[in-house]
């Protein structure tokens, strides 16, 4: 009887050591299939599914438009609120842009061609130079034009001591300097500011659509605050998500009611780059320049202030969708919707931004005609309930009529014709004036409208007149 309890002990011992066994097999055989992050607690592919992607060098966050978002940290997913509807056209918008690649053609800023070009300016600087003695000629790496190294000396030494200087914050002495010279301004024009102020105006587009001409010319008028792309946080993105759309009407109704202590992310993106943030804002970025420290321009209380003084807003949006904009409306503010070819956009895009390629938000032509589609499909709506609110503009009228288009837009916002306006809008469409600049306004506009055709390969009209057919069929533009 012992003998045999031995053997069933011995028996059992037997089988829940192959049941172990197998387990531990199972287990690794999962192991080699599934690999697991660094804290050896969550699979990869689940991470993958909720918005991480592994690298090299471990995880990285990302944030997919209406998905969850982990990082590597966290040990449950955060799901954002989403609203529905815009998060599933926007995915539909992916799967379209994502069905075969966009021939981008050859890269005008290759370092390649670009070094070789100035090594070649260099050597011909050298040859030219005084022939007893010749001074070493040295290539600025700021601007990348061939220097002599005694003049690059001098520029550098300039620069330094300029660096020094704006990279101090302005004090309250400086700051009240600079709002003292903001209010002389506007006592000279106060008598160009129209009887009853206007609503504040929304400029509504994308890049390279030609905003940053109309945007200026908005900006002349007598008492004009200009808001300068006030979601530039945002980088080469468009606000989309649910989070992205309410970030950015709060950043609009904040800056409406020229409060600035509250939207970091914006004076962050201004003290970053602030001469693009600000040049486009004449009165105050004048005032910053002349005034003490023009890192004025930088303080919250200065354009708080700023803001409050200058009756007159202007708004230019190229990461906000048309839709978005309902509560403006609704608030009675004017909209102007300016929109332009696709081929030129994007031939604009791919010809004279360098950031632009590196962004699929920027480059794919179905993602632009997708938003535009969706713009125009907007304006329908929203002109149906806001007849006196919304105005379609096309890049094309305004370039090759540009008084007879700027004077209509003037009359819709009620913002007065002057001879100051009169002056810039023949400074910057005259023939003789264009500047290579990509947000420079001096071009002969009439002459950019057809440009696309020459820089565009035919490849690339072909697959934008596919992706696009519907877009540039509804806009009347021949394909």
């Amino acid at each position: 009887m012992g003998r045999l309890r031995r053997c069933s002990v011995a028996a059992l011992l037997l089988a829940l050591i192959t049941l172990l066994s197998l387990l531990l097999s199972s287990r690794r055989l999962l192991d080699r299939r599934t690999p697991v992050a660094p804290d050896d607690r969550v699979p990869l592919n689940r991470l993958l599914t909720v918005g991480l992607t592994a690298t090299a060098g471990g995880l990285t966050d990302t944030v997919r438009p209406g998905g969850a978002v982990m990082t590597a940290s966290t040990k449950e997913t955060r799901l954002p609120k989403i609203t529905g509807a815009p998060e599933v056209k926007y995915l539909q918008k992916i799967a379209e842009v994502t069905e075969e690649p966009f021939d981008l053609g050859p890269d005008p800023f290759d370092e390649t061609a670009r070094e070789e070009a100035l090594r070649h300016l260099s050597e011909l600087q050298v040859r030219l130079a005084p022939a007893g003695g010749r001074p070493q000629v040295v290539i600025d790496p700021a601007s990348g034009v061939p220097l002599f190294a005694e003049e690059m000396a001098k520029l550098y030494e300039v620069r330094r001591r300029k660096a020094i200087a704006r990279n101090r914050p302005a004090n309250a002495s400086e700051i009240s300097a600079a709002l003292r010279l903001l209010q002389l301004q506007l006592d000279t024009e106060s008598g160009q500011l129209p009887d009853q102020l206007p609503p504040p105006v929304f400029l509504a587009t994308t890049w390279r659509s030609g905003s940053t001409f109309l945007g200026h010319v908005l900006s002349a008028p007598a008492g004009v605050f200009t808001h300068y792309e006030p979601l530039s946080a945002l980088g080469v993105h468009q606000a989309r998500s649910d989070q992205q759309r309410r970030a950015a009407q709060f950043t609009l109704d904040e800056l409406l009611a020229c409060r600035y202590s509250r939207i970091p992310d914006y004076m962050n993106a201004t003290r970053t780059n602030t001469e693009d943030m600000l040049s486009h804002n004449p009165r105050v970025w004048s005032a910053c320049q002349r005034g003490p420290n023009r890192n004025a321009c930088t303080n919250e209380a200065f354009l708080s202030a700023a803001c409050r003084l200058l009756p007159l807003h202007v708004f230019k949006l190229v990461r906000l969708r048309l839709r978005e904009l309902e509560p403006q409306l609704r608030a009675g503010a004017r909209v102007v919707y300016l929109v332009r070819d696709p081929r030129a956009t994007l031939s604009s895009r791919l010809s004279s931004v360098r950031w632009c390629r590196r962004s699929d938000e920027c480059v794919q032509p179905a993602r632009l005609c997708a938003d535009i589609e969706d713009d125009l499909a907007a304006l329908r709506e929203l002109q149906a309930r806001f007849p006196a609110g919304l105005r379609l503009v096309r890049y094309e009228q305004l370039a090759t009529q540009p008084r007879r288009q700027l004077r209509d837009i003037f009359e819709f916002v009620s913002f007065r014709w002057s001879a100051e306006v009169d002056r810039i809008v023949d400074e910057s469409t005259r023939s003789g004036t264009e500047s290579s600049e990509p947000w420079s306004v001096l071009k002969n506009s009439a002459e950019h409208v057809d440009r696309w055709k020459e820089r565009l390969s035919p490849k690339q009209i072909d697959y934008i007149n596919r992706k696009c057919q519907r877009v540039i069929q509804q806009l009347g533009y021949n394909v």
